[in-house]
């Protein structure tokens, strides 16, 4: 009891010290200010002659008409840190906005850090949405939303928007805004803001002792820091926002059998408009974004909005910000029409590094680009005269020669997918194919002659990027193929002149080259096509893949420009470096961008996974073709494939997950057993084969052929990827729950072996053939290899006493079941310590302005 008590006395001298006294060197807050200046845009905009009234709350308003329109309402200078009463070197933690007025809409507000583009300092870019102003009175509303210094957080600002400098030079903005075709109006007294900050931490002063006097040292001169070189980020294809210049009426074929109508307000943020995104349908919204077919000439007015886009760019932001640079000041971003010809970029990159050497007084200037945006580089370099603006490149994942990705996209699309946690929500591939036909960008993002030479053919880790029943095609084959489908192989001209470049890759003018290659992930290396006919004697055109080494998106040779193996290479005086990341990844975090840094520093040291040879991946790639769905659960029950609102998830760790039509590719990294299940979208026939790889090489596939399908039919099946033996295939054909045939695997042209349900011995005690809980004991039979042209290219796979580890479900049960009890007692003694604390907090707000008052 003795205990309890004095357990009890520190529990409250600990709380009321932590509650009262710590809170008060914490945030202060200061007062709400008013913008000195206010604008407007639109059509129409807000009422001109009014705009003076939006500084004082007054109840005169400025108005904005009862009409259908896209209009802002810009407020800035809402005074310095001084004028706030904020120290210099506080830490701003919440901002506040304060909007006096009333509209018959909810007004969207966004705060931006850039007075000539629209620089998005929240997450989402509109984050506030003022409700409680509709109506037809005066009212007032505010927000408070936290200020977050790292990542992007939803519904939080980022702290790099509030530096000083952006107050003393009024680019602070806040924008009110809506559109839409229907009549709409807004009548807006004011708009104030304020903030509460940390401010400096000021150490109580510790008494010394009078020291004896000695000779006074003579002072070393502290030596002034040496000025950063200005750093340039490039995005690639896809990274920098695009935005509808003027109102757009939009009432166009789609493409694929239908018309898309709607009115694109002026400004409105296309790409990339997640929220169209996510919507269902065929997302042909993003159909404005096409091309006219001589590659050059817009369909619609399309600009800049002067941001990167954030999901994919936001990382490496805060990355360098973090580790010293400040954005325009010495750290740039550089945002691009990503649609158009590349060799076309580069007087805007030269506009842009002319302006920075002009602000920052810099000689020269520092570059890193992602993915296109180091052919963007490459192109500005390869002019002597231009490279010598240039100190250091480096090109993280950037596709020199090309890739078969693109090839894909201007042939079937590209599932262009956003992550979100294990999610993804993704541009259908059907709308990618429609907005890249006309792109010249994407015709030189294909495969280019050069990317012949390295990859040639000779096994399966070089393969040709294309290969039908006639067999592999080479460069001008593929582009015979594309005319004869009606491409518009026209644009390969402006390629093949972009793609002069290749032949002098190897020459940097004299600027410091580090290639950054991602690799050890299966990447896209063979598109297939095989016309074949069906046991229904249907023709019909089969499609699969190849995976080779790269980082999901690049194939390793174009990223690195080196094959040590065949002793070929373009790097000429650039050095490569390799890490084991997505092509994402490399310009998001981790050890790409480490390595960027250390070299910036000096530093020769490489960081933790990064390499001087390139990863190799192993796996087993499982696939589809024709009309069934495909979905693979591990031994913990984690889900790779698709959704049922028709998006995909890679719950499964390290998985991957891709389609080519109506063909769906799976690849599972790890060693393993697997429970695969299938499910008809409609009746006719499948095949399902499995790849397995080792060390970047397709060492062996088992085909299941010409599958019977009726629009009821469902099978699934159990890998074990340590097994020699390939597994049997039991299908239910009409869905009822009952297997009614065991399938074992054929090879690439006889028909498959059905035997009854009752051949197999099965494992199970129960004689049922219910699907969830017969497993058939499959009968060896040799795995076929069909991609290798000798089996002496090929590795065979020798693990015979490996074994098949499981998690042990049940143990973890009991413990939990053990720890309950306890878990309970804990729960009651929170409830009860909470309750003190409540106490002390609410005796701390009432006391809290007396003490701040008696403390100063």
């Amino acid at each position: 009891m003795k205990a309890f008590v004095k357990g009890f006395i520190v529990l409250i001298f600990l709380s009321f010290y932590f509650s009262v006294f710590i809170s008060l060197s914490f945030a202060d807050t200061t007062s709400f200010r008013s913008a000195n200046i206010v604008t407007t845009s639109g059509s129409p905009a807000f009422d001109s002659i009014s705009l003076a009234n939006c500084s004082f709350t007054d109840g005169i308003t400025c108005d904005k008409p009862l009409v259908s329109s896209y209009a802002n309402l810009y407020f800035r200078d809402f005074g310095s840190y001084a004028d706030f009463g904020i120290p210099s070197d506080a830490t701003i933690t919440k901002v506040k906005v304060k909007m006096t007025g009333k509209a018959n809409v909810g007004l969207y507000v966004g705060l931006s850090s850039s007075i000539t583009s629209w620089a998005n300092c929240g997450f989402p870019s509109d984050i506030w949405t003022f409700w409680d102003l509709v109506g037809n009175t005066i009212k007032v509303k505010t927000f408070t939303t936290d200020v977050v210094y790292s990542g992007v957080v939803v519904q939080a600002v980022s702290g790099n928007c509030f530096q000083q400098y952006n107050f003393d030079n009024k680019k602070l903005t806040f924008r009110i805004n809506y559109s839409s075709s229907q009549p709409w109006s807004a009548n807006i007294d004011n708009l104030e803001i304020a903030f509460d900050y940390n401010p400096p931490t000021t150490p109580t002063p510790t008494p010394t002792p009078t020291p004896s006097p000695t000779p006074t040292p003579t002072s070393t001169p502290t030596p002034t820091p040496t000025p950063k070189t200005p750093l340039i980020l490039i995005p690639g294809i896809g990274g920098s926002e695009l935005k509808i210049n003027e109102m757009k009426v939009w009432a166009e074929d789609t493409g694929h059998g239908g018309k898309f109508s709607y009115l694109y307000p002026k400004n409105e943020n296309v790409w990339l408009n997640e929220d169209k995104m996510g919507e269902f349908g065929e997302d042909d919204y993003y159909d404005v974004l096409r091309m006219k077919t001589d590659g050059i000439t817009s369909e619609a007015n399309i600009g800049l909005t002067g941001n990167l886009v954030v999901r994919a760019y936001q990382g490496a932001i805060d990355f360098f910000i973090s580790n010293g640079y400040e954005l325009n000041k010495d750290f740039f971003v550089f945002p691009y029409d990503w649609r158009k010809d590349i060799s076309g970029t580069k007087s805007f990159l030269d506009e842009e590094i002319q302006q920075i050497k002009t602000q920052t007084g810099s000689a020269k200037v520092d570059i890193v680009a992602h993915s296109m945006g180091g052919l963007v580089a490459r192109s500005y370099i390869s002019d002597a005269a231009r490279a010598l603006n240039v100190r250091k490149l480096f090109t993280l994942g950037t596709p020199h020669l090309g890739s078969v990705s693109s090839l894909k996209a201007l042939r079937y699309g590209y599932c262009l997918a956003i992550e979100i946690g294990p999610f993804c929500l993704s541009l259908a591939p059907s709308e990618m194919k429609d907005i890249v036909q006309n792109m010249i960008s994407d015709y030189e993002l294909v495969p280019s002659k050069a990317y012949f030479n390295f990859y040639s053919g000779e096994d399966s880790s070089h393969p040709y990027p294309y290969r039908t029943e006639s067999g592999s095609l080479n460069y001008n084959q593929i582009k015979n193929l594309l005319t004869g489908l009606s491409y518009n192989t026209l644009l390969f001209n402006p390629s093949e002149a972009f793609h002069n470049l290749d032949n002098s890759l190897s020459n940097t003018n004299g600027v410091d080259v580090t290639v950054i290659a991602g690799s050890g992930i299966p990447t896209l290396g063979q598109i297939i096509e095989k016309k074949t006919t069906s046991l229904l004697g249907i023709q019909y055109v089969q499609k699969d893949i190849l995976n080779i080494n790269g980082d999901k998106t690049v194939p390793l040779l174009s990223a690195s420009l080196i094959d040590s193996d065949k002793n070929k290479s373009l790097l000429g005086d650039a050095e490569v470096f390799y890490t084991n990341q997505e092509h994402g990844e490399l310009a998001a975090s981790g050890s790409a961008l480490n390595l960027v840094k250390n070299i910036l520093e000096g530093r020769d040291q490489l960081p933790d996974d990064v390499l001087t040879e390139p990863y190799s991946f192993s796996g087993t790639q499982v696939s589809v073709h024709s009309p069934v769905n495909i979905n693979v659960y591990d031994a913990s029950d984690n889900h790779t494939g698709p959704t049922s609102n028709g998006d995909f998830e890679t719950n499964i760790p390290g998985s991957t997950y891709d389609t080519l039509d109506d063909a769906k590719f799976i690849f599972l990294p790890d060693d393993g057993v697997y429970t695969i299940k299938f499910e008809a979208t409609d009746q006719g026939s499948f095949d399902f084969k499995i790849r397995s790889y080792e060390d970047n090489v397709n060492t062996s596939t088992v085909l299941y052929n010409d599958i019977p399908l009726t629009v009821s039919t469902k099978a699934q099946t159990v890998l074990d990827t340590l097994s020699s033996q390939p597994p049997i295939l039991q299908v239910d054909q009409d869905g009822n729950g009952t297997i009614d045939s065991n399938i074992e695997p054929t090879d690439e042209n006889s028909t498959p072996t059905i035997a009854p349900t009752t051949a197999p011995t099965s494992s199970s005690t129960s004689t049922s053939t219910s699907m969830s809980t017969t497993t058939s004991t499959p009968t060896p039979i040799p795995i076929s290899t069909l991609i290798a042209k000798s089996n002496d290219t090929l590795i065979k796979k020798e693990d015979d006493n490996a074994q098949t580890q499981t998690t042990d479900v049940k143990g973890a049960s009991d413990v939990a079941d053990k720890s309950s009890g306890k878990d309970k007692r804990y729960v009651l003694d929170i409830i009860a310590l909470s309750g003190i604390v409540i106490v002390l907090l609410l005796s701390r707000i009432v006391s809290l302005p007396f003490l701040k008052k008696f403390w100063k």
